[in-house]
Parts: C-alpha cells; structure tokens; sequence
C-alpha cells in the first residue's frame, strides 16, 4: 500500500498542488503566530525591564509609603522619595557603584514647535555607569537644575515649560498649574520602555524629587566582582526595615524586574491566544478545503478503487494507502509552511527593528515549532480526509465492470442534518437574539458560534440553492457560457456546497468584525460627540467681549476652521418643578451663544426664557416639553435654589447637553469662549496641525488662554478602531485566501473530471475564449455564493455581538459599512474569477480529437 500511495503521488502531482497549498499557507500562518507571539513577548519584556536592566540589587519603598499617614504630606513626600541621608547612606557602601531613584511623576508641559500641553513623565536623570539606560542621541546629560533631557522631536538648546500642580486638599479646586522653565541639554531615546508610554523629562535628582519624581525602588548597581550577598546583607543593614533610618526592604533586582514582567504577562496571554484562535480558523478551513479535494480525487477514483478491491485488496488496504497518501502529503506541506512562516516572521523583525526603536532578534523555529508545524500539517491532512475514505472503502468490487459515468448529484440531505441544522441556527439565533437584547456577550456569543454551525451544517440545502439563484443571472448575462457554467455548478451541489462553505467562513468572519468595529468606532464617537459637541473651545479669561469677537474673526480665517463663534459657558444646577419631597437635580455644564456656527446641528434659543434639552437629558430630568426648568448656578452642590425658571424646548437633533440663552447663561456666572469647528474630511495630522494653529493664534491673544481640543481624542479613537480593524481583517484575509485556493483547486480537478465534456464542447464550436469564460462563470458564481451568504450572516452577527457589547449601557449606533461590504464582494468574486485562470487555461488547450479519441 505504501508503494501504491507514493506512485499516486508521482503520477498525478499537480492535483495535489492546491492541497499542499492551503494547508502550508495554513501551517504557515501558525508557525508566524507563534513567532510573532514569541517577539512579541519579548519586546515587552524589555521594555518591561528596561529601566532596571543594569541594577544588581533594589531597595522597595513602597511598604513606607503604605504605613506614612495620608494626611501627613511630609510623610507622605519622605516615604515616596526616601530620606536623603539614607540613599546617600546606600550610595556610599562598599561594593556599590551607583544607586537610582527610579520612580517618574505624570506631568504636562509645552515642548517646542507643539503649542498645546503634551503629557510627559518627569524622572531624575540615571548616573552614569550600568544604571544609564537609555541611548544620549545628541548633547548631554543635567548636571545643574535647570537643565533637562528630553525624548521627542527636540533640539539642544530650545526651552521646555513644565507645568506641575501645587497639592490640594480634599475639599479645594484644582490649583493653577506652576510653570517651570527648562533649557535642553540632550536628547536620549528611551525605546518602548514601559515606564514612559508617552515623552520623558530626565533631571538632575535633586530637582526630580523636587518636582515629585520619587522611588518605588531605589536601584542598586553592584562593582564589579562584588559579593552580591554580602552587599545586600549590608545595605539590608544600613537602610532595610529594622535600620535606623528603615528606607525598604533590599530584594534582588531580578525580583522588580519579574514583578514588572508578571503584570504584563495576562495582556500577552490574551493577544497570544486571540492570534491563536485565528490560526485555528485558518487551520480549519484549510481542513474544508482538504476535505472536499480528497472526495473529488477518490471519487474519480472509483473504478481503480473496484480493481484493486477485485485483485485482493481488502477495505483496510485501501485505508491504509489512503491515510499513507495523506499523510506524507500533510508533512510535505508541514515542511513549506514551517520555511514560509520563518521566512515571514525573520522578514517581519528585520522591518520591525528597522521601523521601531527596539531590537527584536531573529526569529528561529525550536522543537515545538518544528515538531508542531509537521505535526499540524499531517494531522489536518489526515482528519480532512477521514469522510472520503470511509466513503472509497464502501466501492463494491462490481464497480470495476460498470462503465464510469457522472451520475448527477442531488441537493437532497438526510433528515438527520437536516433535524441537527433546523435546532442549531433556531436555538442559535435565538440565544443570539437574546443575548443582544439583554447585552449579554457571553450568552451571545457561544449561540452564534452554535447559529453559525448550524448554517454550515445546513450548507448542502442552502448554498447550492443560493448557487442556483446566482445562475440565473449568469444565464442572461453571459449567453451560452454562463448557461453552462451555471449548469455545471448544479450539477454537483455537495462539491458546491463544500467549495462554497469555505469562502462563507472567512467572509462571515471578516464581515462580522468589520460591522462590529465600525459599529463600535461609531458608538463611542457618538458618546463622546455628545458630551464635546464643540470640535475645539478656547477660554480667554483675559479679554474682554470686544477682544474675543477680535480672536472669533481671527481663528475663523485660520486654514483647515470651518468656523469660530462667541460662546458662554456656565456650570448649572438644573432642577425640575417637583412636590415636596420629590426633588430631582442635575449638575452640568451648559453652552450658549452663537452655537451654530460651530455645532451645525445645534438650535440655539431665540431668547433667553427657554433652555434646549437633548432628549436624554430630556429624559434624565424627567421633563417634557413646555415644562418649567429652574436653572441655578451651581456652587458645588445640588441643592442650590433656582436662580432662573425657564421653559423646557426638546431638540431631537441636537448635540448639545444643554442649551441656555447667552444673558441668562452670564447672569448665573458664565464665561466667554471661542467655540471653533474644523473642516470634515481632515486627516490626523492636519487636524493636529489645525489645532496647533488655533492654540499658538489664541496665546498671541491671551496668554492665559486655554485651549481644549475634543476633537484630537475622537481622531485617536477613530485610528485606535481603524488599526484594530486593520490587524483582524490582516488575520482573516488569509482564512479567505485559503478558502479561495480551493476555488482553485475544485475547478481544477471538476475540468479534468469534465475533460471529455469539454473535448466535446470544442468539437461543437465552442471556442476556447468562451471555455475559459464558462469556467470564470463557474468560479464566479462559487465566489459570489460565499460571498453572499458571508456577508448577509456577517451583518447579523456583527449587529448581535455589537448590543450584546453595549446595548445594555447606552445608546448603540449601529454602522454597517456598505460601501466596504461591496468592495469586499467585488475582491472575493475577482479573486475567485482570477483562480479559476489556470485551470480554465488548461482546460481550452486540450485538442477535441485527442479528448474524443481517449473517450472511444
């Protein structure tokens, strides 16, 4: 049976070709995610430990900080920073070489050619020696208080304000930010180091404790040859717990740095299994496709398959050779997948290394991937070919003395599948359905999978009935060829079926993650839209109404503003008329003036006897239009007696909150702004230089101005949706990819099956343009079947799983990209069309006498 195998193999080795070619591109996508996985991890981990990368030991100051009392800020600063006198104390202990503080504070300051505020972290600066972690790109370290290090776009020499916030007291407003002005002295690169996921201010120590910059661990970096255990025994002594001066507890460094790895290790394990389950799904349409391959193969197979049963051989031979046949297959692939994943994934860090500030090594297969990948390959081959060997075991021996003929298939299923699928998308959808509506993820998520299995359960019935309605539009555009290309597909609804459920699973996916991201994209824009309906407010409380409509008509000219209007801004109570004892209040802030220059949307009030509620807010307050509303001034609490009544207006359409007239929105304490709205369509970048413009123009106006910008949040939001959606659709274009090659792979082994039919077609003037065109026929419809079907399940689930996510916590938008959804039909039926090239060219090159004399 081995020798029977193998020559099968040597005899016919371009009808394995797409076999080898799904399950490699399979095997190969999961040798990528584990090493893509593997680099992953490991440039977390570095920037994980990147900062205590060269310490040999660290002091943990946070168990002080714990125990000072909170409302004792001198505490409070000495346990966070460590008594001076005890760091110096570890500094100068014999064996070690220099000590850091490694803590940072979260600041803002105004780097240069950036007008507006850019969160940064402040830290001292490291010592020179092992502790110096970061890579000095241009000048020099802080030696004087004064002087910073900077990462960023930034050049020694220029001047950096840091803007940091006195301490409060509980019951106290936010106090004035104190500006304190720096000069660059260098500019370091501090990489994906985790602890500074935004710009980095390095000082000299002294100022960085200043500032607030303390130590949860002290790092320690031993000298050379040093006795590690002595020192700690050491430094445990001069500044452990039970020491005078009692700094923290002495660990070894490698401790902090696991710590730091441990907290990252649940979100690596999350995106590692995610990327998993991707290339599973791969794995298992590949799986599909391999199956529906060996049933066409075995079922041309049927007279050999009744010979070798006539000479002897028993239905355990021939599963033996079957499996043998499969088997080296699966490993032969297993092996071009295992070389193509490592090819990508070497590529993918020589781009990363190049592109990014940090070094992922080479990436090279150990035994689990080698063994996992040839494993993988043979396994899939072997349980992708179980159902069509069972069925080649069941040939009678009397099959060899009947002519082969092509018996037509029927769509027909047994009541079984037919009872299991009906059950599955019914107690699916509904638990679906449900699980929508009580926005309950995990009840509607398993039912779809189980909806989902349904429908491909039921594929036999339903695809090639889709297939059927597809035909008829073929028939009348494409004229005889469409006609037999849509006749062929009928003709064989399982091979349909089967080619058809692959191309569904990957476009279902695929659409199903779009809907979903698209429709959560456009949730949290809505949310967001609705509590900063204005795209940019500037505050400029030193100008008078004169000098605001003076910046108003300034910041209107600006390139990329839409428009600028005056505005009035209040914090209010609002406080609907109730009985006695049913007292129902709300706190907000509330926008007046010339709103609709900067909201479109927005109807402002014709005087300043009404307020326009949006229909939550509406709602909220439990107020209905023509209803009385008193409106105070809110002075911190909700109880603040009416200042105003005024009657309630419902504005559907509105994106404002809260609407009042501008002389009653002054009269309860409101001040003056600029509301500007920038042009639609901008991308990114000129939003952010839009908004740099408005800033710089507004502190030439007012150097107390302040300006917030919305709008640049919705901008990151909307990349945040676009590049997750980027990734997922990156990982389930290969689901569909190998869902096309058995497009590929079915039209080809169909037409060898079809080899005299279409020998006898040529015969009778069909020409070889219109037997390729027939075959693009075929492989159009097939495309379009997966397509169709994939999309329309798509939507369903995507719309499901987006109120399962938050329909239960707000208002859900639900944005179904259609012009996207048509572009990816379009791909899926082009592509299709260009797999069916080759076999349709081998097909139109066979001579109709050589086909018609083999068939005599």
């Amino acid at each position: 049976m081995r020798q029977l195998a193998l020559a099968r193999l040597r005899r016919t080795p371009g009808r394995y070709l797409a076999v080898s070619l799904a399950v490699g591109i399979a095997v190969a996508f999961a040798v990528l995610v584990q090493l893509a996985g593997a680099g992953l991890a490991q440039v977390v981990r570095d920037g994980d430990v990147a900062s205590t990368a060269g310490a040999d030991l660290a002091v943990r100051a946070e168990w002080q900080q714990a125990q000072a009392d909170p409302a004792d800020e001198a505490a409070q600063d000495a346990a966070r920073v460590g008594d001076e006198a005890a760091v110096m104390t570890a500094a100068g202990l014999e064996g070690v070489a220099a000590v850091h503080r490694s803590g940072t504070v979260y600041a803002e300051a105004v780097l240069p050619r950036a007008a507006a505020e850019r969160p940064v972290h402040v830290a001292a600066a490291p010592p020179a020696g092992d502790l110096r972690w970061p890579t000095l790109q241009e000048g020099r370290w802080p030696e004087a208080t004064g002087e910073v290090v900077v990462t960023g776009d930034t050049r020694v020499g220029e001047e950096v304000t840091l803007l940091t916030y006195p301490v409060a007291a509980d019951d106290a407003e936010l106090p004035e930010p104190v500006p304190v002005d720096l000069r660059v002295v260098g500019v370091t690169d501090v990489g994906l180091a985790s602890d500074f996921p935004v710009d980095a201010l390095f000082l000299v120590p002294e100022q960085a404790v200043t500032l607030g910059a303390g130590a949860s661990e002290l790092l320690v970096a031993a000298e050379p040859g040093a006795d590690l255990a002595a020192l700690r025994a050491s430094l445990d002594a001069a500044v452990g717990p039970g020491s005078a001066t009692a700094l923290g507890e002495v660990v070894p460094a490698d401790d902090v740095r696991a710590d730091r790895m441990e907290a990252s290790a649940t979100l690596l394990l999350v995106v590692r299994t995610g990327l998993g389950a991707f290339a599973g799904l791969a794995v298992a349409v590949a799986v599909v496709v391999v199956s529906n391959t060996f049933s066409v193969l075995l079922a041309q197979r049927v007279r050999e398959q009744a010979l070798l049963r006539c000479i002897g051989a028993t239905r355990r031979d021939l599963w033996r050779a079957g499996t043998i046949e499969a088997g080296l297959l699966g490993l032969v692939a297993g092996v071009a997948g295992l070389l193509l994943g490592w090819g990508v994934a070497a590529a993918a860090a020589v781009v990363v290394t190049r592109a990014f500030p940090v070094v992922v090594d080479t990436p090279v297969p150990g035994p689990l991937e080698v063994g996992g990948a040839l494993g993988l390959g043979a396994v899939a081959t072997l349980v992708a070919s179980v159902a069509a060997l069972v069925r080649a075991g069941q040939v009678s021996p009397l099959a060899a003395l009947r002519p082969v003929e092509a018996v037509p298939e029927t769509a027909r299923a047994s009541v079984l599948r037919v009872v299991l699928g009906t059950l599955l998308v019914l107690l699916g959808g509904a638990g679906a359905v449900l699980g929508a509506v009580a926005g309950q993820v995990l009840l509607a998520l398993p039912t779809a999978v189980l909806a989902f299995v349904g429908v491909l359960v039921l594929g036999r019935l339903l695809l090639p009935s889709v297939a059927a309605v597809l035909g008829r539009g073929v028939r009348a555009v494409g004229g005889p060829a469409g006609a037999l290309a849509a006749a062929s597909v009928g003709r064989n609804p399982r091979r349909t079926a089967a080619t058809a459920g692959a191309v569904v699973i990957g476009v279902t996916l695929a659409v199903t993650a779009a809907v979903g991201a698209s429709s959560l994209r456009a949730t949290a824009v809505a949310e967001l839209s609705a509590w900063t309906p204005v795209d940019s407010t500037v505050r400029v409380p030193s100008l008078d109404e004169a000098g605001t409509a003076a910046l108003a008509t300034t910041l209107a000219g600006t390139e990329g503003v839409a428009g600028a209007g005056i505005g009035v801004e209040a914090d209010v109570v609002l406080i609907p008329q109730r009985e006695p004892g049913e007292e129902l209040s709300s706190a907000t802030t509330a926008l007046a003036g010339d709103l609709a220059t900067a909201v479109p949307a927005a109807d402002v009030p014709a005087d300043d006897d009404t307020v326009v509620l949006s229909p939550d807010m509406a709602g909220d307050l439990e107020v209905a239009p023509g209803d009385v509303l008193g409106v105070a001034a809110d002075d911190g609490t909700a109880t603040a007696a009416p200042g105003r009544s005024l009657v309630v207006v419902v504005d559907e359409d509105t994106p404002v909150a809260v609407q009042l007239g501008p002389g009653t929105a002054r009269e309860l304490g409101g001040t003056d702004l600029v509301m500007v709205s920038l042009v639609d369509g901008l991308g990114r970048d000129e939003v952010r230089t839009t908004v740099d413009a408005v800033t710089s123009a507004a502190l030439a106006a007012d150097d107390a101005a302040e300006v917030d910008s919305p709008v640049l949040q919705l901008g990151s939001l909307q990349q945040m949706f676009d590049v997750l959606l980027a990734v997922v659709g990156g990982m389930l274009a290969v689901t569909v990819a190998i869902a096309l090659v058995g497009v590929t792979n079915t039209l080809s082994l169909s037409l060898t099956e079809r080899r005299q039919e279409n020998a006898l077609l040529r015969a009778l003037g069909l020409s070889r343009v219109r037997l390729r065109t027939m075959v693009a026929f075929e492989a159009l419809v097939l495309g379009l079947v997966g397509a169709v079907v994939g999309v329309a399940l798509g939507i369903a689930f995507g719309v499901a799983g987006t109120y399962s996510l938050i329909g239960a916590n707000g208002v859900t938008v639900v944005d179904v990209p259609w012009l996207g959804l048509l572009g990816l039909t379009a791909v899926v039926a082009s592509v299709a069309v260009g797999a069916s090239l080759w076999p349709a060219d081998r097909a139109s090159r066979v001579a109709p006498a050589s086909a018609l004399g083999a068939a005599a």
